[in-house]
């Protein structure tokens, strides 16, 4: 009888979201004879620690698989740095993942890698005799050719290189985020139509992008500058998807969202412009995940750090951050902040109550005249009542 070899093909694409590192080389990694690829245990350690210590940054999702998953990790990273069409992923060792599992590591890598901006998605080819997995030939799928890609990637670090030469060598871990944070939204202009939104080419190339852009972008310039970060993927008001990051600061992580930090993107949401609101929002510079699950809900396909730190929230770092209210300290942070020559002020409340406080005796009563001074202009304002935050802002006629 006559056994017949099964070929099965699937497809899959990159979910697009928020419609509201450094690059990496030609990977030229061959495989022999295009017969399936084994491995004992130690074989399985030693390469998937070699992915590990290729990469500059902690691989956040690479850290949440399971040791046949992150195999497949390895196997879909160098075939999609690669640009590979037809590479056989590891099969028939102890502990190796499912068919099902194909998609959670393509994601996984994916979202660890934001120099990935050239791939669109993915097929396999599963392989069976008798019902038996002979092999699974994986392959991804691209936006451009390798020419355009090397081109690409030539004007991305030149557009990374001028950002991060202006960040000092001796910068913390809190100043590069701060200023990657600052640098993205100066940067960028939130638009839903832009062209490649859902890669760091948008921010970079042409400073036009959505939430995915914004995101990615963040990750791999702070990657670039030795800091570690993970996009995050969630949803935001009436579940609309939402792209944000999480990154680490001095061993603690937080969370980072430079696209609800900038103004054209309330603007664009609200179809009305930019101009009367202040240049930058910091409510979503290094957020514990108690302050972020306010607005944001993170999935789950993948387990990340807890996010319970204020140390590095960017109100406690710049003493923006006040847990009563007391008129000697208001009128000493606002004096401290006019002389270092800011026309925008904003700060944080510990809780409802000392918000509270600060709106009836800064706008009912209107003392903050008593603590800003105006010179002929006027003041705005904007308030958000749920994550305790006031700014105000002149505005000369």
């Amino acid at each position: 009888m006559n056994r017949k070899l099964k070929r099965t093909v699937l497809t899959a694409a990159i979910l697009a979201v928020c419609l509201s590192a450094c690059a990496s080389p030609l990977r030229e990694e061959t495989q022999e004879n295009g017969e399936a690829q084994t491995m004992d245990e130690t074989q399985m350690a030693e390469y998937t620690e070699a992915m590990k210590e290729e990469y500059p940054t902690r691989q956040f999702c690479l850290e949440n698989l399971s040791g046949g998953e992150q195999v497949w990790y390895r196997d879909i990273y160098l075939a999609l740095s690669g640009m590979e069409e037809e590479y056989l992923l590891h099969t028939g060792f102890s502990g190796e993942p499912g068919e099902e599992d194909i998609e959670k590591v393509f994601y996984a890598v994916m979202n660890d890698h934001p120099e990935l901006f050239f791939v669109s998605g993915y097929t396999y080819t599963k392989y069976t005799m008798a019902d038996k997995l002979l092999k699974i030939s994986f392959s991804g799928t691209y936006t451009m050719d390798t020419y355009e890609r090397v081109l690409r990637e030539r004007e991305i670090d030149r557009a990374a290189e001028e950002c991060l030469q202006a960040l000092p060598a001796e910068a913390s871990d809190y100043e590069k985020v701060k200023y990657v944070y600052e640098y993205v939204i100066l940067h960028t202009d939130y638009r839903k139509d832009a062209p490649d939104n859902q890669n760091i080419c948008s921010c970079l190339l042409s400073g036009e992008s959505v939430c995915q852009g914004y995101a990615k972008t963040v990750q791999y310039l702070l990657n670039r500058a030795g800091i570690n970060s993970v996009l995050v993927s969630g949803t935001v008001y009436g579940g609309q998807a939402h792209a944000f990051n999480l990154v680490e600061v001095n061993g603690q992580c937080y969370y980072v969202d430079a696209t609800w930090g900038d103004p054209s993107y309330q603007s664009e949401e609200k179809d009305e412009g930019a101009g009367s609101l202040p240049q930058i929002n910091y409510d979503y510079l290094c957020v514990p995940a108690v302050m972020l699950e306010k607005t944001h809900t993170v999935d789950a396909l993948f387990a990340l750090p807890e996010c319970t730190s204020m140390q590095a929230n960017y109100y406690v770092t710049e003493g923006a951050y006040f847990t009563e209210y007391d008129e000697e300290a208001v009128e000493d942070f606002f004096e401290k902040a006019q002389d270092a020559g800011k026309t925008t002020i904003t700060f944080m409340c510990s809780d409802d109550a000392v918000y509270d406080t600060f709106v009836t005796e800064l706008v009912t009563n209107q003392k903050i005249f008593r603590y800003f001074y105006t010179a002929g202009g006027r003041i705005a304002y904007t308030e958000d009542a749920a994550g305790h935050s006031l700014t105000f802002w002149l505005v000369n006629e």
